[in-house]
């Protein structure tokens, strides 16, 4: 079996779609098989490193250490999705309630009833504004 050594040079965590799934991050030297490096050098990220053609095929260890490399990768793919997640969140609050500012009455009953409130139009503007300001805090932007 002919195996290739390639080396990834991508900015972002990479999980191949090849039928070895490993996960790629930056800089990572890897052996994969012939099959799987045609199809992961179509794309500009992967080169052929300076061992290139290996005739060994692939031993236990090596795949012990790309799987617990895929499982550390794996963690940390999902650390950057849960902050991203909560920077998307963070910035739909911070625009709901800056577009607050600008609503007038009217408009502030009408995002009120998303929450399923009726607002008292009899208040001042301030303190509907500071009301759904408060729903939204409560209970996210919808």
């Amino acid at each position: 079996m002919q195996v290739l050594k390639l080396k990834y040079s991508g900015r972002k965590v990479y999980t191949d779609r090849t039928h070895m799934a490993q996960t790629w991050l930056p800089g990572d030297v890897k052996a994969v098989t012939g099959d799987a490096g045609k199809e992961l050098l179509r794309f500009v990220e992967f080169k052929i490193h300076k061992d290139a053609v290996a005739q060994t095929p692939v031993t236990e260890p090596v795949l012990a250490v790309q799987t617990e490399a895929a499982d550390s990768a794996k963690v940390l793919l999902a650390q950057d999705q849960q902050a991203q997640e909560a920077e998307a969140e963070r910035q739909a609050l911070e625009s709901t309630l800056t577009l607050l500012d600008s609503m007038d009455k009217a408009g502030l009953e009408a995002y009120a009833a998303k929450y399923e409130v009726n607002l008292d139009k009899r208040k001042s503007l301030t303190d509907l504004r500071e009301q759904v300001g408060t729903l939204v805090e409560q209970f996210g932007a919808r």
